[in-house]
C-alpha cells in the first residue's frame, strides 16, 4: 500500500477499533442504563414481574411528584404579587421585585438589568388583565402567565414557580 491508500486503511482500522466493530461486548458495558424496565406477563391471572431481581425504581408518577391543579391557590397568589411588582419594574415605576417570594438568583438578575424606558413607555398605564397558573413538572413546579394590556396592545409574561421549602417562589420570568 502506498500514500493515501495506506492512510485510508489506517483510518478505517482506527475507526473500527473506536466504534467497537468486530469486538465482543464486555460485562462492564452491557449492563442496563437508566431506569430498569420490567416485562409483565399476561399469561396468568396473577401478573408476575420478570426482569432484574434487584429492587426497581418506583413508577415515575410516585418518584417525580407533580402538584395537583386544586393545590395551586398559593402559587396563584404569589404569581399575582410578583407580576404586579414586575410590571411596575418594566415600566420604570419601581425597583426590581424582591422579597421572600422571588429567588435570590432572579432578584440578582433583575437588579443587574438596566432597562431603558422611553417617555412614551413611562406614560403608558399597564394593566394586568388575567393571571393563569398551571401545574408543571416534574419536579414540582407551576407556570404562571399574565396577560398585560399596555397602550392598546396585549402582551404576555410567563413565570416559573417552585416550592423548595413549602412556599412558592418565582425562579424565572420571560417577557
Amino acid at each position: 500500500m502506498t500514500g493515501p491508500l495506506r492512510m485510508w486503511a489506517a483510518g478505517a482500522a482506527l475507526t473500527s477499533l473506536a466504534t467497537g466493530c468486530g469486538a465482543q461486548a464486555t460485562g462492564a458495558a452491557s449492563g442496563p442504563i437508566g431506569r430498569p424496565i420490567t416485562a409483565i406477563s399476561t399469561s396468568s391471572a396473577t401478573h408476575k414481574v420478570q426482569g432484574p431481581s434487584r429492587l426497581l425504581s418506583p413508577p415515575l408518577a410516585k418518584s417525580e411528584p407533580v402538584i395537583a391543579p386544586d393545590d395551586l391557590g398559593a402559587a396563584r397568589r404569589t404569581a399575582r404579587q410578583f407580576f404586579a411588582a414586575y410590571v411596575r419594574f418594566l415600566y420604570g415605576r419601581a425597583r426590581a421585585p424582591k422579597g421572600p417570594n422571588v429567588s435570590r438568583q432572579l432578584q440578582s438578575q433583575l437588579r443587574d438589568q438596566t432597562a431603558r424606558i422611553t417617555p412614551a413607555e413611562r406614560a403608558v398605564r399597564p394593566r394586568i388583565l388575567r393571571v393563569t397558573v398551571a401545574a408543571a413538572g416534574p419536579p414540582v413546579s407551576a407556570t404562571a402567565t399574565a396577560t398585560v394590556l399596555s397602550g392598546g396592545s396585549r402582551s404576555r409574561l410567563t413565570a416559573t414557580l417552585e416550592p423548595p421549602d413549602g412556599r412558592w417562589i418565582v425562579i424565572a420570568v420571560e417577557s
